[in-house]
């Protein structure tokens, strides 16, 4: 799976996002991350999941998922459940 993971400024606090992401789901092939200028372009790139951890203005035709950059378990079950739905349309 191909995730994209939006924060304010790109690089912030989603180093530690990206090792929970990676630890809590090794479905997950590759992470991308972009700061809220690139995220227009970003979206063109074919992802199987977009995460933000900045409340952003849906975009047509996305799905952006808003987690804490902390990952609460909550949001682990929102991503869980949201690669169980990616899986089975692949």
């Amino acid at each position: 799976l191909r995730v994209l993971v939006i924060c304010p400024n790109g690089i912030s606090t989603v180093k530690i996002l990206f090792g929970k992401l990676k630890s809590k789901f090794p479905e997950i092939d590759e992470v991308d991350v972009c700061s809220l200028r690139e995220i227009d372009e970003k979206l063109k790139g074919n992802y199987d999941i977009v995460l933000s951890t900045v409340d952003v203005n849906k975009r047509p035709g996305s799905d952006i998922v808003f987690i804490s950059p902390f990952l609460p378990s909550k949001d682990v079950e929102k991503v869980s459940a949201l690669i169980k739905t990616r899986m089975g349309e692949g």
